[in-house]
């Protein structure tokens, strides 16, 4: 079900019993996780035709096969940095209205919920300190992660630091029963931007440890995904996401 958002902050209640290492001062602050409303527009997206989704590669969205195929509703929080839109292509939509306008068409699975939670700049620090209140609240079945450069910035020596935060955000959404799934830009080859490269590599080694979910958004030319309008950063990762929960969701069901 997509819940319109009506100015409130929660949709679903508070979650009780938090984990201790998230309860400091930092994660009362007022932050509100918009609902997603729908949203109609003449230039849907469009998945790869049957036979072409056929011969996919296996999906990285693999091990929510069961959790996908159930017949009760899920609750999906997107949070991380926010990818935003193109007022021109994508009207400024956050990918969590793109995921959740195609997801609903696309798997018939009318009751879940989709939150999007993702906002600007956000690091991993920062996800941290309010990982309560913009995503443990609402005791998601499915957390996005989104995870940019924007934490290689202050230099290898954030590695360890880096690493720290994130363990501990996965531990506290493997507490909860939360699926993470991990995403991530493509890298792109250079020799300036070798400390991405080692945060990027960072996030996959722990996501493989931990038994978290890791995506690789691919290049925005290369994803395999037709569109009928050119792609936006946001629309382009929530369409990316949503054809591999596609084709997880639907891989055992009769043609």
């Amino acid at each position: 079900m997509l819940a319109p958002h009506d100015g409130n902050d929660a949709v679903l209640p508070q979650a009780d019993g938090l984990p201790s290492y998230l309860d400091d001062a930092s994660d009362h602050l007022d932050l509100v996780a918009p609902c997603i409303t729908p949203h109609d527009d003449d230039s849907a997206l469009v998945l790869n035709d049957d036979d072409e989704a056929a011969h996919l590669p296996a999906s990285p969205l693999q091990p929510l096969a069961a959790l996908l195929q159930r017949p009760e509703p899920l609750t999906w929080v997107f949070a991380g940095t926010r990818l935003t839109g193109d007022a021109t292509f994508g009207d400024g939509r956050l990918p969590g209205e793109w995921f959740a306008e195609e997801w609903r068409a696309e798997s018939g699975r009318l009751t879940d919920l989709v939150i999007d939670a993702t906002w600007p700049g956000c690091t991993l620090a920062i996800l941290k300190s309010h990982l309560k209140s913009r995503v443990v609240r609402h005791r998601p079945e499915i957390a996005v992660l989104f995870i940019d450069a924007a934490d290689s910035t202050g230099g290898i020596e954030e590695l360890p630091q880096f690493e720290r935060r994130l363990v501990a955000i996965l531990s506290v959404l493997s507490e909860i029963g939360a699926s993470a799934v991990l995403v991530q830009p493509a890298l792109e080859a250079s020799p300036a931007k070798i400390d991405r490269e080692i945060f990027f590599e960072a996030v996959v080694g722990i996501a493989k440890e931990r038994g978290a979910i890791h995506v690789t958004l691919p290049q925005r030319t290369s994803s395999g995904i037709r569109l009928k309008t050119p792609d936006s950063p946001a629309r382009h990762a929530a369409l990316d996401l949503c054809r591999h929960a596609v084709q997880v969701a639907t891989q055992h069901c009769p043609t």
